[in-house]
């Protein structure tokens, strides 16, 4: 049986493998579905895939100013991590 993370055990790991990451100079590779805004604010770097094609790579700052430059505005109060994910779960076909 798979049980999930509580928001604060998610938060404290992330936390700790930020802290790991910092202090030792070393990069950490996680795969994480829907974040929680807190959370999202850990990440330096992301690596974003939709349909197995790669969308977007760089630093989460530049991620939300290049879809800023392309129309695709986060929303004041909204989870970028939500607002990210329902723009790469759209089916255009």
């Amino acid at each position: 049986m798979l049980v999930g993370l509580d928001t604060f055990s998610a938060r404290h790991i992330i936390e700790s493998l930020h802290e790991i990451a910092q202090s030792r100079s070393r990069t950490i590779v996680i795969s994480i579905h829907q974040p929680r805004y807190d959370i999202f604010q850990y990440f330096d770097d992301i690596i974003l895939l939709a349909k197995g094609c790669l969308i977007w790579s760089g630093t989460r700052q530049d991620m939300l100013r290049h879809l800023e430059g392309v129309g695709c505005v986060c929303p004041y109060q909204v989870n970028p991590a939500d607002f990210i994910l329902d723009l790469t779960s759209i089916d255009v076909s």
